[in-house]
């Protein structure tokens, strides 16, 4: 059973909302839940629409990995993993799913504890252009350097699946701006990559092999819907929210 936890304030509208609903569960998330931040929409409305696939709590002034911390030790997926509402894990299409490709680096790498996938920014073809359709049409650029503009590591960056039974906390970014994004558990301290390295550090270097799976992270998905996230953007990593810019990306 494999879990997604989103944390969210800034889709646009429904639409977006089911864009990143059906491309989950359609490459085997079975079960999400959602926080919602005080969404523009009503949120609530269009989770219902899903029946017991979706669970879901209003929260207010979030601390972001407090929340995660206290969902994953309450919950009984067997992986779990926190995913934005501006990223869209992909899979391989050798591997097909979340589960054909925990299931493959398992039997390559042993029990995966915590695995470390790697971000992969895409973006719009054309910059202050409103998007018309969905998210993954309109960001479809790929590109390094960009990335580095959004934000300073850039696709360099992993965010974790976790094993429920071994995990123990996530550490929020008041303790640690180089750790926040891989909990401790009781495996192997860190997390493991795609090509058996583990690292501590969740901003990694050097080619990856055998990266089948990656975090796609869409953070301009149209220039008002920019420009207004840019204004009103709190950070929900500490334990006081704090103002957060794009300050590389003007």
């Amino acid at each position: 059973h494999i879990l997604a936890i989103l944390l969210t304030k800034y889709f646009h509208n429904g639409a977006d909302f089911h864009e990143w609903c059906q491309h989950h569960f359609s490459i085997g998330i079975d079960h999400v839940h959602v926080f919602d931040n005080e969404s523009e929409f009503d949120l609530l409305s269009e989770c219902k629409k899903y029946g017991d696939r979706i669970s879901y709590e209003k929260v207010v002034n979030p601390q972001q990995y407090q929340l995660y911390t206290n969902f994953i030790k309450g919950c009984n997926a067997d992986y779990v993993m926190p995913i934005d509402d501006d990223e869209y894990l992909w899979v391989s299409a050798k591997l097909n799913n979340i589960k054909t490709a925990i299931t493959y680096y398992t039997d390559k790498l042993g029990q995966l504890d915590v695995f470390g996938i790697r971000w992969l920014f895409r973006f719009p073809k054309q910059f202050h252009t409103e998007r018309i359709g969905s998210v993954m049409d309109y960001c479809t650029q790929e590109n390094d350097y960009l990335a580095t503009r959004f934000y300073g590591y850039g696709n360099r960056t992993i965010k974790c699946l976790v094993r429920k039974a071994s995990f123990v906390r996530y550490i929020d970014a008041d303790e640690s701006m180089t750790r926040n994004h891989i909990p401790l558990s009781t495996g192997p301290d860190g997390a493991v990559m795609c090509d058996g390295r583990i690292t501590h550090h969740q901003h990694v270097f050097g080619d990856i092999a055998d990266e089948q799976i990656r975090l796609i992270h869409c953070p301009y998905k149209g220039l008002s819907e920019y420009m207004a996230k840019q204004e009103h953007h709190v950070s929900v990593s500490h334990k006081e929210p704090r103002p957060r810019h794009y300050g590389a990306f003007n």
